[in-house]
């Protein structure tokens, strides 16, 4: 899929949490931390923020786990805690920061954990769904009432229905989600001809491979696009 990119001050608890979660390993790249995980990145950047994810427009995040009690074990054992017991075979934690991950048991998973959804809150759930399912080619699916699932490469998109607007994610822990994308030149110009407001145009990451490009959708969850991440690594 991509990455999410979380901003606190202290960055040690987050990495603990989210190796303790079933990361692989953390690299330091100097501006922030990249912690891979199957199917997406977590990158951890030092910086203030203005509150956790529950009230945001991306309200939470999904990783799917072979073992729910091995990986239980291992998040106690990091100082975390249930936020909420939903129902067998999954639960809710907070994360530093007060982001809110949800964890779901697969015992057929290859991982010991992988990243599986990103999940947004919001008073017009079909126009938001919609318009992530043109942004990204996803193929729409109703999972349940009041919530629809966009489908893309490695990852699913859950929009469900509330009744305010989720606040702006820029500036809050769960700054933003990032998206790999083959030809960010050709999409870009794509996008920003179709109206979507980008930060600036595509540029190269330091390591000069990398090329990155940030906007935001029409309820303010920040996105960047990013073409061969993988080479951060």
């Amino acid at each position: 899929m991509g990455h999410v990119h979380m901003m606190l001050p202290d960055i040690s608890a987050a990495r603990d949490a989210f190796l303790a979660l079933g990361g692989a390993y953390v690299k330091d790249l100097g501006p922030f931390e990249i912690i891979p995980f199957a199917g997406a990145y977590v990158l951890l950047s030092e910086a203030e923020s203005c509150g956790g994810s529950a009230d945001s427009v991306v309200s939470s995040i999904t990783f799917r786990v072979r073992s729910l009690p091995a990986t239980l074990k291992t998040c106690h054992a990091a100082g975390l805690k249930i936020a909420e017991f939903v129902s067998e075979p999954r639960c809710c934690i907070n994360m530093p920061g007060d982001v809110v991950v949800e964890i779901v048991e697969l015992p057929t998973l290859n991982y010991a954990a992988q990243f599986h959804a990103i999940n947004f809150s919001s008073d017009v759930s079909d126009a938001m769904a919609s318009w992530y399912g043109r942004f990204l080619d996803g193929e729409l699916t109703q999972v349940a009432p009041g919530t629809i699932t966009v489908k893309i490469p490695g990852a699913e998109l859950r929009v469900a229905k509330k009744d305010s607007p989720g606040l702006r994610t820029k500036g809050r822990c769960l700054d933003h989600i990032g998206f790999e994308v083959k030809d960010l030149g050709q999409l870009y110009a794509r996008y920003a001809g179709a109206g979507v407001e980008f930060e600036s145009p595509p540029r190269v990451a330091p390591n000069g491979v990398t090329r990155v490009a940030f906007c935001t959708d029409p309820w303010g969850t920040r996105i960047e696009l990013t073409e061969k991440i993988a080479a951060l690594l």
